[in-house]
């Protein structure tokens, strides 16, 4: 992860991308699948989803000495981190980020353990499940940040407010417009995803259909923790997370002995909302930054009339079974990219590419 962080710093994002994103994800099942396949265990399944990771930091390290050489002849001044003064500045910064970090694990976490307490090992596992199965439309909003994160830090050192706004307007665009219609379909054919855990775990579709509304409303918000990250507040981001589990653990113990797992839904979502509330309060009142918040809004309202129809739809005509999801896919999904098409001027799709293409070539000529 270091290593590929330092590729990120030399101003592209394909290695960590297809290392980290595609490689690691992609090798481990293969890895496993062939460790099960020879009568291996599950120490040897362990070992197999292990050894992949060694291969990706030869594979970081091979991409950052080659990015390291390239720049070898440019002129640059000479600097001593030694007295520096810069490991205080980022201890100081990552110190509230490992805090932030690992109460967003355990915000994903705790709850499985506390439904288990309270509502046993079985309604454990199938909350697990959906939660697993929930995480699936992260993936975009992960994919964004990823890229806009180093480009908010820019814009906010340059103090390029307008800038920053139009960034933003258009990753909340796109991260809405995008995983709005995975959850829409995870909501519609709840049934038919957490079949593919076991027959056992469908009984869990209320507490799937939650997770995935409240991944909506918290999606609305942006990517307006990075904001506040790249501005240089971690304590805050860090208080907002203590702030959310404490939260999250106080509605677990209220609503899961009425509710059962949909009630550790819902108070999953309410807490992931209070996040991303505090963190918009602070961005605006603390920072004193007006970004355009309800640029979701439109972006839902068209995956919402494209893939949310096409989904109830098709599970009103064929039920919750995999012909049905995939007819809502076909059909939603089409729609969705036609529509997204025509209006891509209004949605900033146009304009998120154009920075993106002059993000590279700033970087170039840097």
């Amino acid at each position: 992860m270091t290593a590929l962080a330092c590729t990120r710093a030399l101003g592209g994002v394909l290695p960590y991308t297809l290392v980290w994103s595609v490689g690691l994800p992609a090798a481990r099942p293969a890895a496993i699948a062939i460790a099960v396949a020879a009568g291996g265990g599950l120490v040897a399944a362990s070992v197999a989803w292990a050894v992949p990771t060694t291969l990706g930091l030869i594979a970081a390290i091979a991409v950052l000495a080659v990015g390291l050489s390239r720049r070898a002849g440019e002129p640059r001044e000479r600097f001593v981190f030694r007295g520096s003064g810069l490991s205080v500045r980022i201890g100081r910064y990552a110190a509230p980020r490992v805090v932030s970090e690992s109460l967003s694990q355990l915000l994903i976490w705790l709850d499985v353990l506390i439904v288990g307490a309270i509502a046993g090992p079985a309604a454990a596992g199938v909350y697990g499940a959906a939660t697993r199965i929930a995480s699936a439309g992260s993936l975009v909003d992960q994919a964004i940040r990823v890229v806009v994160a180093p480009v908010f830090s820019r814009l906010l050192h340059q103090d390029d407010r307008a800038g920053l706004a139009s960034v933003f307007r258009a990753a909340t665009t796109w991260l809405v417009l995008f995983s709005a219609p995975i959850y829409l379909l995870l909501a519609a054919f709840a049934p038919v995803a957490l079949s593919v855990v076991g027959d056992a775990f469908v009984h869990g579709e209320a507490a799937l259909i939650t997770l995935a509304a409240g991944s909506i409303v918290s999606f609305l918000a942006g990517n307006v923790h990075s904001v506040l990250l790249m501005s240089g507040r971690s304590g805050l981001a860090a208080g907002n997370k203590v702030f959310a589990v404490a939260l999250d653990v106080a509605l677990l113990f209220l609503f899961v002995p009425h509710h059962g797992i949909a009630g550790a839904a819902l108070a999953w979502a309410i807490a992931c909302a209070a996040d991303a509330l505090l963190a918009t309060i602070e961005v605006r009142y603390l920072l004193g930054l007006r970004l355009p918040l309800a640029s979701g809004l439109r972006a839902l309202g068209i995956a919402s009339a494209t893939v949310g129809v096409a989904a109830i739809a098709s599970r009103w005509v064929f039920g919750p079974t995999w012909l049905g999801l995939a007819v809502a896919i076909a059909v939603g999904g089409g729609a969705l990219v036609v529509w997204a098409r025509a209006a891509s001027a209004v949605l900033d799709l146009d304009a998120f590419a154009a920075h993106a293409r002059g993000r590279r070539d700033s970087g170039a000529s840097s």
